[in-house]
């Protein structure tokens, strides 16, 4: 207890007379009264009635300070009027500004009816009843406690105070739990399981092994039981603190206590309280800030909480303020700033051609450039398929030529090489870059296999490279993959036609030609009996000096034969899907 507490009630002379805080907080007090035996509070008691009321200064050393108060007063009901009028009267003597936050419904009628506090509601208790409640019926909860058993762990619930070697081993559990902590820490308590033993249940779980690697207590209030900390170290199982709160909720139902609750928690939104008449212009800033605080650290916990079916219970906060001090302005004083700061800025800019700023060389020269992200990776994949859906073909085909020549080609996998590769020939096709479209065709070879898609740019990009025979084989791939479709049957036919004109007509390629002349249609479609029997096509192709894949290829397809390849569903350019 704080000195500020000892002189409180020296001043009055009834030190030796006034209950313990312990015992106050297990037969009055809530969640929020827990924190009062903690170093950073302080307690005011009230000599008449022993009550107590506990409190924090925002910063003691100033002699105008906020006056933080945590909780609902520690005594009889009918008491509460009287305590916090006497409470807010040595307030006033010390000059503190008051703030009230987590009170219950009587204390914010008060305060609001009886001394015009403006209250709103932006807290909820999180309470549930232990014989009702059945944690495992959630899925998620249920996945983690089998996975944590399977792990080998155990819960034990300890029969009164631990020995001392088990209160080591949990000390040091929370030591290395808050050196591995990290981000922004938002809490109001300290892990300090060791205050007020004869008001609290411990939990605690072994791993495999036999080390402590989760722990939990509760705290006794009046209505029942309240979590004051459950945390595991990072070794332990993914949410071995369900199973601990899952066990501490059966230990209590088989009790049958009706009351536990997992303390406050901030509430999806502000509102304003019944009886306080906040206005609305400043309620609406208040609405806003509020937001976008809980949306950046306060909500997780709710979130966590929603498994075990908790229901929220409205409590409040409380402030004595003059809410016309914010001077909030309504929306067109806001638009009259705006005109002045668009003013103000334009006149600035004036100035600017009579500035004149030098840096000296070199003044940025970084240690190490860092390793491009995935995200930045992907924005640059954005942009080019932006620029590829808006034409601006020769925007784009530097910028694709860049990514595939830099070592950022690596981040995506080997996908993003294939897109960009796909990207760039058909930027030289579009550009009639014939010479650079076959180049980057000859880089795309070894991932025919695995990207059709790829295979038949590539084919396009050799017959405009005046290439047919190589655009013959990417033809024939790409038909044995997906079918003998129109569009691939026309590659396949202006690849022989190339193939003619530069080796020279011949009568076989002439019957080729003939044969797969007709079959401009959507698809040809298989012929059981075949169009040509498999010897004379053998004879046809190899006549043309076609052989190896490329002679089993286009003979199946004079044959009608339905091919044997079945297509690789491995990663392909989304590009080319």
């Amino acid at each position: 207890m704080s000195q500020g507490v000892q002189s409180q009630a020296n001043i009055n002379g009834q030190s030796s007379q006034l209950p313990p805080i312990e015992d106050l907080i297990a037969k009055y007090g809530d969640s929020s009264n827990t924190t009062m035996i903690e170093e950073k509070f302080s307690v005011w008691r009230h000599p008449h009635t022993g009550a107590a009321i506990g409190y924090s200064l925002s910063n003691p050393d100033s002699k105008h300070t906020y006056c933080i108060v945590w909780g609902t007063p520690l005594c009889e009901p009918s008491q509460v009027q009287e305590v916090i009028g006497a409470f807010l009267a040595w307030v006033k003597e010390q000059d503190y500004a008051p703030i009230w936050s987590c009170a219950d419904n009587e204390v914010e009628r008060v305060l609001t009816e009886r001394h015009s506090w403006r209250a709103i509601m932006c807290v909820q208790e999180d309470a549930l009843d232990p014989t009702r409640a059945n944690p495992e019926q959630n899925k998620e909860v249920r996945k983690h406690i089998r996975k944590a058993q399977r792990a080998g762990c155990t819960i034990v619930e300890e029969d009164g105070v631990p020995s001392d070697e088990i209160q080591r081993e949990i000390d040091s559990l929370i030591e290395e739990w808050k050196e591995n902590r990290k981000g922004t820490q938002v809490h109001t308590t300290d892990v300090k399981p060791w205050r007020d033993i004869a008001h609290r249940k411990y939990f605690y779980s072994r791993d495999a092994e036999g080390k402590i690697v989760g722990f939990l207590f509760l705290a006794k209030i009046a209505d029942g039981w309240a979590i004051k900390d459950s945390i595991q170290v990072r070794s332990a199982p993914k949410s071995l603190t369900e199973w601990l709160i899952a066990s501490a909720i059966h230990s209590l139902a088989d009790k049958g206590e009706r009351y536990l609750t997992f303390g406050p928690t901030p509430a999806p939104n502000i509102q304003s309280a019944e009886n306080s008449q906040i206005p609305s212009s400043s309620f609406k800033f208040l609405s806003k800030t509020y937001t976008g605080i809980e949306r950046s650290f306060l909500g997780n916990k709710r979130e966590f909480r929603k498994k075990f079916e908790v229901e929220g219970e409205p409590i409040f906060s409380e402030m004595l303020f003059d809410f016309g001090d914010l001077d909030l302005t309504d929306e067109g004083s806001s638009r009259d700033r705006e005109d002045r700061m668009r003013a103000a800025f334009k006149k600035s800019k004036q100035s600017y051609a009579k500035e004149r700023v030098t840096t000296e060389p070199g003044w940025y020269d970084p240690p190490e450039i860092p390793a491009p992200t995935k995200l930045h990776v992907r924005n640059i994949d954005y942009s080019l398929n932006n620029l590829y859906l808006r034409r601006e073909y020769s925007q784009l085909l530097p910028l694709a030529l860049s990514q595939i020549e830099t070592e950022e080609v690596n981040v995506g996998g080997d996908g993003r090489e294939q897109q960009l590769v796909d990207l760039a020939m058909r930027c030289a096709l579009k550009l009639r870059k014939t010479d650079l479209a076959g180049q980057l065709a000859d880089k795309a070879v070894h991932k025919w296999p695995t990207n059709i898609g790829l295979t038949s740019i590539s084919a396009e990009a050799y017959l405009a490279y005046s290439r047919p025979r190589d655009a013959l084989s990417a033809s024939l791939l790409t038909i044995s993959r997906r079918g003998a479709l129109a569009p691939y049957i026309s590659l396949l036919y202006r690849s022989l036609e190339g193939l003619s004109e530069k080796l020279g007509t011949s009568d076989a390629l002439e019957s080729i030609l003939q044969m797969i002349r007709p079959h401009f249609r959507p698809q040809i479609e298989a012929d059981e009996n075949g169009t040509l029997d498999e010897d004379t096509a053998n004879k046809l192709v190899s006549a043309c000096g076609i052989v190896g894949s490329d002679q089993e290829r286009l003979v199946a397809l004079l044959c009608h034969r339905p091919s044997a390849e079945k297509e690789n569903h491995e990663e392909r350019s989304v590009k080319t899907l």
